[in-house]
């Protein structure tokens, strides 16, 4: 009787029973962790989007803003940040949300800006 308990735990039917059932326990283990990981690996892709998409420039224009650039610069460049830094009769392209403009510097006015005092001061044309 020892014998022939033995001989059937030594089975090889036994032990792919008892084999079967641990890797069906660990496939399922592992689906979940899988599942788990996307899951987390999902979230922080949208946020990371979502921060890429807070830092666009297109962002920026469908916010109402526009970018102006100088217009002989072309598409590559040329973004100007401030006024100041044009002149009268210079041309400009303004890009909007949807579509854009060429237009041409008239006069110049500076505004304040915080931290800074207004001097009024105004490039004309000669």
């Amino acid at each position: 009787d020892v014998v022939l308990a033995r001989l059937l735990r030594a089975a090889p039917s036994a032990r792919l029973a008892q084999d079967r059932l641990r890797c069906a326990s660990l496939t399922e283990r592992l689906e979940n962790a899988v599942r788990r990981q996307l899951t987390n690996h999902k979230g922080r892709l949208a946020l990371a989007a979502r921060a890429l998409d807070n830092l666009s420039p297109l962002a920026t224009l469908q916010r109402g803003y526009a970018i102006v650039t100088r217009a002989d610069a072309g598409e590559a460049g040329g973004v100007v940040y401030d006024a100041a830094a044009l002149s009268p009769g210079e041309r400009i392209r303004a890009r909007f949300h949807q579509g854009s403009i060429d237009a041409v510097v008239d006069s110049i006015t500076t505004d304040t800006s915080p931290g800074t005092a207004d001097d009024g001061s105004e490039k004309e044309s000669s």
